[in-house]
């Protein structure tokens, strides 16, 4: 694949994925961050490899992971620093209720159950689609979905007074 093929897949793909991790992280220039540093690798992936079997799958895919990453990050800083950053970041999709709830989910949720889910109620990817951006069946992605959905009811249910 030569560069304006890369070039192609940026245009059409960057804003959507810009979109998308806004609304997992609540705060658009860690957004931005993420969704450069997808298209960064997507170039030297390349670059080393010649080809991608499915770009668009592994664009979803990383974005999604270095999403994850920062996620799991925020748990790390001091509360003061992530109020700071994140203040009047609450237009984004879900606000703060929605910014903690993910926050407190990377916590507890596996890197695959967070991928999956992610892609499912975030990028609104149906069980086949995951499939194909995860290099794995449907049946699997199903599985994973309702562990998730499992682990989401007890984690609720231990968090309501």
């Amino acid at each position: 694949m030569g560069q304006p093929q890369v070039d192609e897949l940026f245009r059409r793909y960057y804003p959507v994925i810009r979109q998308k991790c806004a609304r997992m992280l609540s705060d658009p220039a860690e957004a931005e961050d993420v969704a450069q540093e997808t298209f960064i690798r997507l170039w030297r992936e390349l670059a080393e490899d010649g080809a991608i079997a499915t770009q668009v799958g592994w664009i979803y895919s990383i974005s999604t992971r270095l999403a994850i990453d920062r996620l799991r990050q925020r748990k790390r800083r001091p509360r003061a620093e992530l109020d700071e950053t994140t203040r009047s970041k609450d237009d984004v999709e879900g606000g703060a209720a929605g910014r903690e709830w993910l926050e407190r989910i990377a916590q507890v949720l596996s890197a695959e159950e967070l991928e999956v889910l992610m892609l499912h109620r975030i990028d609104r990817m149906n069980q086949e689609e995951i499939g194909i951006v995860l290099g794995c069946s449907d049946r699997q992605v199903r599985r994973v979905l309702t562990r998730c959905d499992e682990r989401l009811q007890r984690l609720k249910e231990r968090l309501e007074p």
